[in-house]
């Protein structure tokens, strides 16, 4: 099976997020629970891309755990972003 549009336009829609979570990363604006939430997140849409056209329930596999994992360090940061941010300085 081809690949859609739409899975191609989010590999680069999240190809160009990654530069600026990384440099938010670098100033300590973002926890790095956020960037590897990213990451695995990127590697998700990689995944999906690839199943198309090799190994499909492998590919497919490996697309829903990354998505998986993005979703649990997406929730971690959010918690220390929370957490930070109730914190008395």
């Amino acid at each position: 099976m081809p690949i859609q549009e739409s899975e191609g336009i989010t590999l680069i829609l999240g190809l160009i997020a990654a530069p600026i979570a990384l440099r938010l990363f670098r100033a300590g604006a973002l926890p790095g629970a956020a960037l590897a939430g990213l990451g695995f997140l990127l590697g998700a849409y990689v995944f999906t891309i690839v199943e198309g056209f090799v190994l499909r329930p492998l590919f497919d596999a490996l697309e829903h755990v990354s998505l998986a994992a993005s979703g649990v360090a997406f929730a971690i940061a959010a918690a220390r972003i929370a957490r930070s941010r109730t914190e008395p300085t």
